[in-house]
Order: structure tokens, then C-alpha cells, then sequence
């Protein structure tokens, strides 16, 4: 009996610690695949009337831009 309630008390242990980490990969598959990657732009005399959530500039130039 202490044998099946040893691997019983290690498998629920297994799974609480495995769940979480599985949705939290979850999300961030989602989040990554709902991400824009922006390279080497030039924006110029622009205003910015939305959010950047999702968005990655890299290596961009902005001039005058609000």
C-alpha cells in the first residue's frame, strides 16, 4: 500500500508541476505567432495612433514621429 501511494503522491506531483508549464508554452507559441518583425525602416512625420503590442522594430530610423 505505501508503494502505490508513493508513486500515486509523485505522479500528482508530476502533474501539477507539468500543467503549468504546459500553458505557459502554450502562450508563448500564440504570443510568438501573433508577433510582427519589423527591419530596417524609416518612418518620418507619422503619429503613432494604436498600439505596438505585438510588434518588434529592429534596426528602424524615426524622425519628428508622435
Amino acid at each position: 500500500m505505501m508503494a502505490v501511494w508513493f508513486t500515486m503522491s509523485f505522479s500528482y506531483y508530476g502533474l501539477t508541476v507539468w500543467f503549468p508549464d504546459m500553458i505557459k508554452h502554450l502562450q508563448m507559441v500564440e504570443y510568438a505567432s501573433r508577433t510582427k518583425v519589423f527591419n530596417k525602416e524609416r518612418v518620418e512625420h507619422f503619429t503613432f495612433n494604436f498600439t505596438l503590442e505585438n510588434q518588434v522594430h529592429r534596426n528602424s530610423e524615426y524622425y519628428n514621429d508622435k
